[in-house]
């Protein structure tokens, strides 16, 4: 399973360019604005499997990872195992993380020559912990995705009648925007 663990850097799009894009001209927003722009890049990152803002990301597993983890381009990483007590880090040099051989992820794999250490039994929870490390520069994000972020705020501050609880459709204009950022795994 993956999760955001924490974050860094600045949002893709600026509370100016989402002012901008919902026709907003006070100030009166200006609280509300930020979580809408951090709740549409967080709705892009779900959909494409693409990070938009750096930070820490966990997997964790009952088991060593067996192909690509839904993540692309990864900075570092730390690898933690279980231990019969306590999570332990593994040594840096005993792993290797790169990018996917088939472009979509990224794979941590032991060095060429070796194999991962025995994972003692445990009742339940994960016996393995990677904490991946991103950084994103603005100015990386494709123009689809801001796009798409400035058009799900704009819709969000103009029509906050819209929200609801049940399932709705997404606009398939809207949803197409990130087909070419989609890691299709």
């Amino acid at each position: 399973m993956l999760k955001r663990m924490t974050v860094a850097g600045e949002e893709p799009v600026s509370l100016a360019e989402a002012k901008v894009s919902a026709r907003v001209d006070g100030d009166e927003l200006d609280a509300l604005i930020p979580g809408y722009i951090a709740a549409a890049r967080e709705q892009a990152e779900h959909i494409t499997g693409r990070v938009y803002r750096g930070g820490v990301w966990r997997w964790t597993g009952s088991d060593w990872p067996s192909g690509a983890i839904a993540i692309d381009s990864v900075d570092s990483a730390m690898v933690k195992r279980w231990s019969g007590s306590a999570l332990v880090s593994v040594d840096g040099s005993a792993f290797v993380c790169a990018p996917a051989a088939s472009g979509r992820g990224t794979e941590v794999v032991p060095v060429l020559g070796t194999s991962w250490p025995d994972l003692p039994s445990i009742a339940a929870g994960a016996r393995v912990q990677i904490d991946f490390t991103l950084t994103r520069e603005v100015s990386a994000v494709a123009d689809c995705v801001k796009t798409y972020i400035q058009a799900q705020v704009a819709g969000w501050v103009n029509n906050p009648e819209g929200v609801t609880t049940r399932q709705l459709q997404m606009d398939p204009r809207l949803a197409r925007l990130l087909d070419q950022e989609r890691l299709w795994l």
